[in-house]
């Protein structure tokens, strides 16, 4: 046994102190655990065919996709005139519907 007090000897059986890397959690599970883990995770999940989709599922995303790909209803002349029927019907006046055509005038030539 050494001194307390010498410090020019070393020691005989120096201390293990901290080893390298992350310390050990006192929780951690082992790969068998984390294994068993995953597996009733999957089980509780439903099943999907191999796909990707359900018939129901693939119907629908092709309908959105013919849906989007279709020109847009709302062309710009088809705006004005809806614009325009709506002013009619709450009674602008003239002068703002005449200005409303000259501006889609001005749009549709591209000015």
């Amino acid at each position: 046994m050494k001194d307390s007090n010498d410090n020019l000897t070393i020691e005989l059986f120096p201390s293990a102190g901290r080893g390298r890397g992350r310390p050990k959690s006192p929780n951690s599970l082992s790969n068998a655990d984390r294994q068993r883990l995953h597996r009733e995770k999957r089980k509780q999940t439903p099943a999907v065919p191999l796909g990707g989709l359900t018939p129901d599922e693939q119907h629908q995303v092709e309908k959105f996709l013919r849906d989007y790909r279709q020109p847009r209803p709302m062309s710009l002349t088809g705006s004005y005139h809806l614009l325009k029927a709506e002013m009619e019907a709450k009674g602008c006046s003239d002068a703002s519907i005449v200005d409303l055509e000259t501006l889609w005038r001005y749009a549709v030539a591209g000015l």
